[in-house]
């Protein structure tokens, strides 16, 4: 509020958050004496043309998700996006133990390695089970 009163805005466009946050700040801006005429509240897509003669909404344009993994563009394929929600729902685990070649016996390990399924230093006792 205190932003809004001090910029005084012509027309005012929210941008950050649900929904029903973008309203609440439309809301607000009304409360505070906008007309509701300069007040847009936009989708994906949708494109306000600020003029001379004044704000108002125009053509949309085409619109989409694009993905961005490292340094390319729009190229994460179906199976990674998969892998990365299994990952993002369930974490992972990974066992590491080292064996000898010709005996077969464990050099080192087990070693434990939990991403995204359990608080390591808050789950000792069940980290310590999994190794046995």
């Amino acid at each position: 509020m205190l932003i809004h009163s001090l910029v005084q805005p012509k027309y005012f466009m929210p941008m950050h958050g649900e929904f029903s946050m973008l309203k609440e700040h439309r809301d607000m801006a009304i409360r505070m004496g906008m007309d509701e005429e300069d007040v847009f509240i936009l989708r994906n897509g949708d494109v306000l043309e600020i003029t001379r003669r004044g704000a108002q909404r125009a053509q949309p344009v085409p619109h989409g998700n694009i993905l961005i993994d490292g340094l390319g563009v729009g190229d994460v394929g179906n199976i990674v996006l998969r892998d990365r929600k299994h990952l993002a729902e369930d974490g992972l685990m990974v066992v590491v133990v080292a064996f000898n070649d010709e005996t077969g016996e464990v050099i080192s390990g087990p070693d434990l390695i939990s991403r995204g399924f359990v608080y390591v230093r808050e789950s000792e006792g069940l980290m310590d089970g999994a190794k046995q």
